[in-house]
């Protein structure tokens, strides 16, 4: 395969184009009081937001129906939220990725049930799902000015929590490789998916646990996004996320002492 030194520049060069077209975070919604973001800020973080999300996607795709059933549950909330800002260019593209991937997720998943024929996604695929999801969540929160100096941070707050798994699940990786003194970019078995694997879960168990959790996200910041702050909405998701982790955890650990008795 290619190396991933060479996928990282042609993401930066992908990323940088949608920026260059206009494209690019100019509010943060109001997290850590942060509303309005000037182009010399807005266009690298975009850049760094849209890599950040084509990786995680990709990243998260460990085992069949994962990657893809989280992006068309991304893309499906994002589609219907541009349906209800009539921004239809980008709800169609949305659409269209869904119309895609949900064929796909069957096969990829159950395979064809009498000839068991099965499709894989690879490096190729999850990237080039993540580049429109990231590019789809950019669009969404910028399209919220209302132009009179107010921002709705509704679009920011639901496309980021449609992606909340792969997106601290990535992060806590690459920390975790990192104070091991291991390369960010070599794989290993330390993904939610793998754990939750290593509990004893099937496969299918953990994938339907891992999207009914990733629209649990979605319920509760579009429930509340109206009443609480973003920012405390944040620390909640990622309390949720660590109570999560730290049970799974608490359950491995419990079963490997058990298997060392």
């Amino acid at each position: 395969g290619v190396n991933y030194r060479y996928k990282f520049i042609v993401q930066l060069i992908a990323a940088s184009l949608i920026t260059f077209s206009g494209t690019w975070l100019d509010s943060l919604g109001g997290l850590f009081g942060i509303w309005t973001i000037p182009a010399w800020a807005g266009i690298p973080l975009s850049i760094f937001v849209i890599i950040y999300i084509t990786n995680a996607i990709n990243l998260i795709d460990g085992i069949d129906g994962l990657a893809s059933g989280l992006s068309s549950i991304a893309l499906m909330v994002m589609g219907i939220m541009f349906v209800i800002r009539q921004d239809y260019v980008h709800a169609l593209l949305a659409f269209c990725a869904i119309g895609v991937l949900i064929p796909f997720w069957i096969y990829n998943v159950f395979g064809y049930t009498r000839h068991r024929h099965r499709l894989f996604m690879g490096d190729t695929g999850s990237l080039t799902i993540g580049f429109i999801v990231s590019y789809l969540v950019i669009s969404l929160s910028t399209s919220g000015s209302t132009g009179q100096g107010i921002q709705d941070n509704e679009g920011l707050i639901i496309s980021f929590s449609a992606l909340f798994i792969p997106l601290v699940d990535v992060v806590r990786v690459v920390l975790h490789r990192l104070i091991n003194g291991k390369s960010p970019f070599l794989p290993d078995r330390n993904h939610i998916h793998h754990k939750l694997l290593a509990l004893g879960l099937r496969p299918r168990t953990v994938l339907l646990l891992i999207l009914a959790l990733a629209v649990f996200f979605i319920a509760v910041n579009f429930l509340l996004h109206d009443t609480v702050n973003i920012t405390v909405l944040a620390a909640l998701d990622l309390l949720i996320w660590l109570l999560f982790i730290g049970i799974a955890n608490h359950i491995l650990r419990n079963k490997q002492k058990t298997i060392e008795i």
